[in-house]
């Protein structure tokens, strides 16, 4: 396999890259949420709005989170644009207490 970039579709590189004959072989469909940049006011007026009650997800939750993520592991591509780890129980419950992520340093779910 030769050279794999990675980059936005909306990378200005694209055209110039296409142009050049690289083609498009995976596209990622993940997005990600970044807790400091949420509209906390938008957010509870779309809850309001739609009549549902939402809470905080904890341990409780652990078992539901692992089934959901096992039921959609086959819907990732699995190409170096997304790819996926099936979490673990171990994983999940140091999150739903608000341990570090180890990579990052910041809480991710």
């Amino acid at each position: 396999m030769g050279e794999t970039i990675v980059l936005p579709a909306k990378a200005p590189r694209r055209a110039a890259l296409e142009a050049d004959g690289w083609v498009v072989v995976a596209r990622s469909f993940g997005a990600k949420l970044d807790s400091d940049s949420i509209n906390h006011q938008r957010l509870h007026t779309l809850i309001a709005e739609a009549g549902v009650s939402v809470r905080e997800l904890g341990n409780v939750d652990v078992t539901a989170v692992l089934r959901l993520d096992a039921m959609t592991i086959e819907d990732y591509p699995g190409s170096v644009a997304t790819q996926h780890t099936p979490s673990t129980g171990m994983q999940r419950r140091r999150v739903f207490r608000g341990e570090r992520s180890v990579r990052s340093g910041r809480t991710a779910i």
